[in-house]
Order: C-alpha cells, then sequence, then structure tokens
C-alpha cells in the first residue's frame, strides 16, 4: 500500500483519473439499493432532499441539476453560460498529506489546466462565513478561464481538495449545523434577556441551567443526525459519478502531528512529551465517559451537542475525533461504494 502521497500519486493517480474519465466503468449500486445493506441507517432520497430544504436552502434552489454528458465534471448551463461543480474529492484526512496529493495531481494536464480555489472547505463551513453559500461555490469552478477550458477540452476534471471534509464532527460540518447554533443562541439569549417570572428569571441567572435548557430545542432545529457531509454531496451530485480520495495517516500519528501543529494544545498541556501525554489523557477520558452515555457514534459526530460536560471540553476532542475514521468512511463508503479510494499515508 503506498506510504507517502508522492507513492500515491505515482502509482493511483493514473488510475483514478482512467476511472473519471471512463464511460464504460459499472457505476456503484444505486444509494436507495445500498440503503437495505448499510449500517448504520441512512436516509432515503426524499428524506435526503428534505434535510437540503431545511439546511440548505440556497442548495436547494438549484435540485435537481442536469448535467451535459459530453463533460467528465459536472456542468451545466444557465441560459448561454457554463456552471460546474467538481467531479473528484479529495476528502481528507486532515494531517495526512492532502495539499501535497492534489499538488502532485494537478500536474496531469486534465486538472492542471484549469485555475480555481480547490481547497474552499465550503460543504463543511458556516453558510455566513466567507465560504458563502452556493453560488459562490459554484462560481469558484465557473469563471470564465476555468469555462473556456472546459469547452476546449471536456475531460478535464475538476476537484475539490479540503481535507476536512472526511471527518464530518460537529464543528467541521456547520454548513449543516448552523441551524443547531442559531437555535441554541436564539434560546439562550431568551432566557437571559426576556422579562420572565421571578421563580424562571431565577433559573435563567443560572448559565448552566440556561444551556441545559436550550440543548432540547437546538437538537430539534438540527438536520437528522443520519444526514451529513456524504450524503449531502451524493445527492447534490446525483448523476455525476462523483470519486471520492481518502487519504489517511495512522491515527495516534495523525494526533501527534495535530497536538504539535495547533499552537493551543501545548499552550494549554505544556509543550513537551508528558503534556502530549496529559492532552491525550484528558480528551480521551472525556470521549469515553461522552460514549458511555450516549453511543460512540452519536460522541463522534455531535460531541458538544450532548451537554455543559461535553461542551466545556476542551475543543471538544476534535483532534481525537478526526483520527476516528472508522466512524465515517462507512457513510463514505454508502454514499459512494465503488467510487471511494482509500489509502494509507
Amino acid at each position: 500500500m503506498p506510504t507517502t502521497a508522492a507513492a500515491l500519486c505515482r502509482c493511483s493517480g493514473l488510475a483514478i483519473l482512467t476511472l473519471l474519465l471512463s464511460r464504460q466503468t459499472v457505476a456503484p449500486r444505486p444509494l436507495a439499493a445500498r440503503r437495505r445493506a448499510a449500517q448504520p441507517p441512512h436516509l432515503g432520497r426524499a428524506e435526503r432532499l428534505a434535510a437540503i430544504a431545511k439546511g440548505a436552502p440556497d442548495v436547494a434552489a438549484y435540485l435537481p441539476l442536469r448535467f451535459e454528458a459530453k463533460f467528465s465534471s459536472p456542468c451545466w448551463r444557465n441560459g448561454s453560460a457554463l456552471r460546474c461543480l467538481p467531479r473528484l474529492f479529495l476528502a481528507g484526512a486532515m494531517q495526512c498529506g492532502v495539499p501535497d496529493l492534489w499538488e502532485r495531481l494537478r500536474a496531469h494536464a486534465l486538472l492542471g489546466a484549469l485555475r480555481y480555489d480547490a481547497q474552499a472547505h465550503w460543504w463543511t463551513n458556516h453558510p455566513r462565513s466567507r465560504a458563502g453559500y452556493f453560488e459562490r461555490y459554484v462560481s469558484l469552478y465557473s469563471g470564465e478561464r476555468t469555462a473556456a477550458a472546459l469547452e476546449a477540452e471536456p475531460r478535464s476534471v475538476l476537484a475539490d481538495a479540503s481535507p476536512a471534509s472526511l471527518t464530518f464532527m460537529m464543528a467541521e460540518e456547520l454548513r449543516l449545523h448552523y441551524l443547531y447554533l442559531d437555535a441554541f443562541d436564539n434560546c439562550y439569549r431568551r432566557c437571559r434577556n426576556q422579562k420572565l417570572p421571578e421563580a424562571v428569571a431565577a433559573k435563567c441567572a443560572d448559565r448552566a441551567y440556561g444551556m441545559e435548557h436550550c440543548y432540547p430545542e437546538a437538537e430539534a432545529a438540527a438536520v437528522p443526525l443520519d444526514f451529513n457531509v456524504p450524503s449531502f454531496v451524493a445527492t447534490v451530485l446525483e448523476g455525476a459519478r462523483p470519486v471520492v480520495v481518502a487519504l489517511l495517516r495512522e491515527p495516534a500519528a495523525r494526533l501527534w502531528i495535530s497536538f504539535w501543529f495547533y499552537g493551543q494544545f501545548p499552550a494549554k498541556y505544556g509543550a513537551t512529551n508528558a503534556g502530549f501525554g496529559y492532552y491525550f489523557g484528558n480528551q480521551s477520558a472525556a470521549f469515553a465517559s461522552c460514549a458511555a452515555a450516549h453511543g460512540t457514534r452519536r460522541c463522534a459526530l455531535r460531541f458538544e451537542a450532548h451537554g455543559p460536560e461535553q461542551a466545556a471540553v476542551y475543543y471538544h476532542c476534535d483532534q481525537l475525533i478526526k483520527g476516528m475514521y472508522s466512524e465515517f468512511l462507512p457513510e463514505w463508503q454508502w454514499a459512494f461504494g465503488q467510487r471511494l479510494f482509500v489509502f494509507r499515508a
């Protein structure tokens, strides 16, 4: 199995591109057919479209998209203007060499001739962040130069190389979870700001009570637990035969790298080997406590949504969770089947 991004590029880049360009490849089973055998449970097409309408109405306004068959990438016309989206997703994981792999794959003429921001992290960022709404994402792949290059070489492949997409924990899925955050904030503001009966006001004055009070309301406002980045992408790009590449580093090595990469962890726990041990002990104990109460999958996907105890954990066990590949890869496999490639970095 390849052990570096360079080796992956040499060994697999051509194979990936060959699959992308193939018109003969047998597609994986439709989502509905895979649902029966998939664990954990997944949503049907109507339920997924309803989740998009609720959590991403800017995307729902575009659906369904009708792609032109002559292009290898998912492209359609808005009048005379060519509009496009990526077909190749280098989905992650973080600290696993995805940017390096992307730079090497761009050496291929069918990827490198196009100029756009492939690392926008659009599928994971908050819609009110600089990532913007769906029209902005489409515009990244639909500039005049890009459209002209696609018209000249329809086999060209557009890509998204945003490595936060793979492990779609709560903090990396704000594109969908902003509803939860907004509802929680609105609830807490009501508790703090309205003129309330004395008995209720006394309770609301306690921040812990206010937070406890708001969790159920925020949870009710959220999209379903089983609607995440893989099914979101697959539903939007239905019929486009997208390909996903997951590049994974050994979880303990990835955690060690992330501890030193993000300065807040050495600053809090100590910039020493002992500090890393303290960090790991703190985070793993917090996650084990959550999993015992709520289950491993629910804690991996929405750790900080389970209550004040989890919300108070430093950075919500984010780096520990990002190495729990087995909690996220089944959903990618369900959504993309044989078009998911998993490699070791």
